[in-house]
């Protein structure tokens, strides 16, 4: 016969011993019954006498194993990629057509966000099914939108006809010699960045590109 031995002071699991014990001024007993998980016993506890399980403290065991199983998936998934934006990178080298260096990125950035959201998910999960039901997945909210241009491509976003009257106006206009110096000495420009969104508000404001196009020009 097997019995679980509690702290009769704190009601804390000392172990498993054989044999029929009888209760003493320090330890209590308490049979094994089929109910009982000898695995999990660190998370019982007595309670007024009785075994009970700690929920707590096995519901926060399960969510730690699950966390760490899931950030292992993500590190896993982004590996995965690695060889993916390689060959993008040489892609874009060579000139040759086929996944972006972009998109690669994207996605790395969408599996730490899903990783993010799955994380969240298990902190907030309020039994153990939720938890275990919790998977590994990338979602479409899990991806960012692009507001990060290269030079070339954020210039581009211009006509030929705005950029010629933003560089006869930036020869009477220091601001906009100012605006325009630092776009082309700027590796990339983020549209969302309050700088560059005053700009180029400020040209439609000018007169110097239509009204409407500020926008357009602006959108990720």
């Amino acid at each position: 016969m097997k019995q679980i031995i509690t702290d009769k002071k704190t009601g804390a699991v000392l172990g498993v011993v054989e044999g029929s014990h009888q209760d003493t001024a320090l330890f209590n007993y308490h049979a094994v019954t089929p109910d009982i998980d000898l695995s999990n016993l660190n998370n019982y506890m007595e309670v007024n006498g009785v075994l009970t399980l700690d929920v707590t403290a096995a519901l926060d065991k399960v969510k730690a194993k699950k966390s760490d199983e899931m950030k292992q998936n993500a590190t896993q998934a982004i590996l995965a990629t690695n060889w993916r934006l390689e060959r993008a990178k040489e892609r874009a080298l060579t000139g040759a057509t086929g996944e972006t260096v972009d998109a690669v990125l994207l996605e790395r950035e969408a599996i730490r966000q899903a990783s993010n959201r799955i994380d969240a998910a298990i902190k907030a999960a309020k039994s153990v099914a939720k938890v275990n039901a919790i998977i590994f997945e990338v979602l479409p909210k899990d991806y960012i939108t692009k507001t990060v241009l290269s030079r070339v491509d954020f210039m581009n976003r211009f006509t030929q006809l705005e950029m010629e009257a933003i560089t006869t106006a930036a020869k009477t206009s220091p601001p906009i010699e100012t605006m325009l110096l630092k776009w082309q000495a700027a590796d990339s420009v983020n549209l969302a960045s309050q700088e560059t969104q005053m700009t180029v508000n400020a040209l439609e404001t000018a007169g110097i590109i239509k009204t409407g196009r500020a926008a357009v020009i602006l959108k990720p």
